[in-house]
């Protein structure tokens, strides 16, 4: 029970949609079109892009076109080699797919993967770092995008800008690490029962 109550459980948190600091989702997907649906998310650890290729996959089912996505494991490059040449079997020339995380690919792999999805109509990916395709947007989050999903998960009152503000920079940004903290303070919150007065975080 006490879990179910946590506002920044991971369920919620996988929920949260990629929130932009200029453009939109429907921009981006017009870029994407231009660029023949090539490209690349990239961004520092813990900035949404995860979240972004969530939101994206979801766009682009509501359009009706062929999409599928797949995220590469940290457990080696070959075994994420393997998982892409599993997963393109069932796909076809008309199929964009979102290749999640494919900088854990040594080069050598990830030419054969870009080789191979040729046949495909689309490969997008995500890297930390950008140079293995072109860039279609780079994310980086801020305080104000933290302050934000506290705010929506938790209520406004339920953190102080500050300590938020603090949080981000002691993470250098990464949402992800940010939300482990939040979880874990709402969590010894419950336990220890504060009263409405204290704000967790």
């Amino acid at each position: 029970m006490r879990a179910r109550a946590n506002p920044f459980r991971s369920e919620r948190i996988d929920n949260l949609s990629y929130q932009f600091e200029t453009g939109s989702l429907e921009q981006l997907i017009a870029v994407i079109e231009e660029r023949n649906f090539r490209g690349a998310i990239v961004g520092p650890k813990g900035t949404g892009k995860t979240t972004l290729f969530k939101d994206l996959f979801n766009e682009l089912q509501k359009r009706r076109f062929s999409v599928a996505l797949l995220r590469f494991q940290d457990d080696g490059s070959r075994a994420n080699l393997m998982r892409f040449r599993e997963a393109t079997q069932s796909l076809h020339s008309k199929h964009i797919l979102l290749l999640d995380s494919a900088g854990l690919l040594t080069w050598w792999d990830w030419r054969h993967v870009k080789a191979e999805s040729q046949k495909l109509r689309g490969l997008i990916i995500t890297c930390h770092r950008p140079g293995r395709m072109p860039t279609l947007h780079t994310c980086r989050s801020t305080p104000q995008q933290l302050i934000g999903f506290a705010e929506s998960l938790a209520g406004e009152e339920a953190c102080s800008e500050k300590k938020l503000e603090q949080l981000f920079q002691r993470n250098r940004g990464n949402f992800r690490e940010c939300f482990r903290e939040l979880y874990d303070q709402f969590s010894d919150d419950l336990i220890l029962g504060a009263t409405k007065n204290e704000t967790p975080c």
